[in-house]
């Protein structure tokens, strides 16, 4: 019986800590380092622009503190990569604060029209139409920039993954930062 207490205490036990480490690996952790950047660090910057807003501001304090101590040569690079990240962060939060738009609502139909109304309504409708497909083929450019950043983005990551410890690493990882966040502005 001794035995069975045991083993069902381990198993209790186990099943505690699979839950807890369930609940922190659904949690978003703040990146500290940019040379130790974990493969969900943008989660940490999903949120309404005032839960956003001070992370931004947090990150860059962490920014600031670990290019300071980068060889020259890369601290010029650093600073050109940060103010491309400032400004991707800038437009991400204008979009964060952007109030989602409001679909229009189609007056019923009437139960008979004139022949001016009918008119209206087939210039209205070849209008909308036309509309329609500029719209479409927006969406269809704005897919293929959406994908051209995204193989940026994974090619920004391979590269940090691959970067040597020190000056190189923290470089790449500005990289990783600026082309993450570069598509956030374009469609989160």
């Amino acid at each position: 019986m001794n035995t069975a207490h045991k083993l069902l205490s381990c198993l209790l036990l186990s099943l505690l800590a699979a839950v807890v480490n369930a609940q922190e690996a659904g949690e978003s952790t703040a990146p500290t380092e940019l040379d130790a950047l974990q493969p969900t660090w943008w989660e940490h910057y999903e949120g309404t622009a005032d839960e956003v807003q001070p992370r931004v501001a947090a990150f860059f304090e962490i920014v600031e503190a670990e290019t300071g101590n980068l060889q020259a040569a890369n601290q010029d690079v650093a600073q050109s990569v940060i103010e491309a990240v400032r400004d991707n962060f800038t437009a991400y939060l204008a979009l964060l604060g952007q109030s989602e738009p409001k679909p229009q609502a189609v007056p019923e139909a009437a139960i008979s029209y004139s022949l001016d109304e009918l008119l209206g309504l087939a210039r209205d409708s070849r209008e909308a139409g036309s509309r329609a497909a500029e719209e479409q083929l927006e969406v269809e450019r704005e897919q293929r920039i959406l994908e051209g950043a995204s193989r940026r983005r994974d090619q920004a990551f391979k590269d940090y993954v691959g970067a040597a410890e020190g000056d190189a690493r923290i470089v790449a990882a500005l990289r990783l930062v600026r082309a993450r966040s570069s598509q956030a502005a374009r469609c989160d």
